[in-house]
């Protein structure tokens, strides 16, 4: 089978959840000597298996190997990617000051892109969205949060400007629920309550149309906790 041929089922077991049958294609895949212009591509989808298995400091370094081997080639979305996620992996070990690095060049690269309209805008505006919201996470776990609370009102912005185009998009609506969510928090930690509320309440009627709309447990769930929060006078003390 060849490697395009092989990235492509391993694409589809990965869409199935079928993760050790992926695993074992690529590290088949993985034992041939392919030209290094190829490896990356099968490097960064072993690291991304390995960070659903909660293998992080595996998954962390194929994602490091993948990034190194495609440091020449020019701005490109999947680069962009491979530098996101890879930043999310050492988000989640928290280790921040690699985790920023990573996003601050995804963001560089998709600002750069966007600059150039070399993509499709919609699809480049939301992978900026995600992407701020991710190097503020990261700063929040940095503790620098006047610097994350501009991050997260950059991919607000962004997000509300996706969701005027298309105001089904459901992983945007999902966005900017998570968004002012993670708003409310840093109000709510700094004590400032008035706002933190304000923004609780946001994500709540967000949740709220997405559960109802999708009955998914990944919204219901959210929406519930917030509902009892605000009851108690929008006091939310495990956050």
């Amino acid at each position: 089978m060849r490697f395009k041929e092989s990235l492509e089922r391993v694409d589809r077991l990965i869409g199935e959840g079928n993760y050790d049958a992926a695993l074992d294609l690529l590290d088949d895949l993985l034992k041939h000597p392919w030209d290094d212009t190829l490896l990356p591509s099968a490097l960064w989808r072993r690291g991304w298996i390995l960070y659903l298995k909660g293998k992080l400091h595996e998954a962390a370094q194929d994602f490091e190997e993948a990034v190194r081997m495609m440091e020449d080639l020019p701005p490109n979305f999947t680069l962009a990617f491979v530098l996101s996620t890879s930043g999310i992996v050492h988000h989640t070990l928290r280790e921040f000051e690699n985790a920023l690095h990573y996003h601050e060049r995804a963001l560089r690269i998709l600002e750069e892109l966007y600059a150039t309209t070399n993509g499709d805008p919609y699809t480049l505006l939301k992978n900026l969205a995600q992407e701020y919201n991710n190097r503020a996470n990261t700063l929040v776990g940095l503790g620098r949060l006047d610097e994350a609370l501009q991050d997260y009102d950059t991919a607000l912005h962004l997000a509300e400007r996706l969701l005027e185009r298309d105001p089904k998009d459901i992983k945007i609506l999902h966005l900017i629920a998570n968004l002012h969510y993670n708003v409310g928090s840093i109000y709510y930690y700094t004590n400032d309550i008035q706002r933190a509320c304000h923004h609780f309440k946001v994500a709540f009627e967000n949740y709220r149309r997405l559960c109802n709309r999708t009955r998914r447990t990944s919204y219901c769930d959210p929406m519930r906790k917030l509902e009892k929060s605000l009851q108690r006078g929008c006091i939310l003390r495990d956050t």
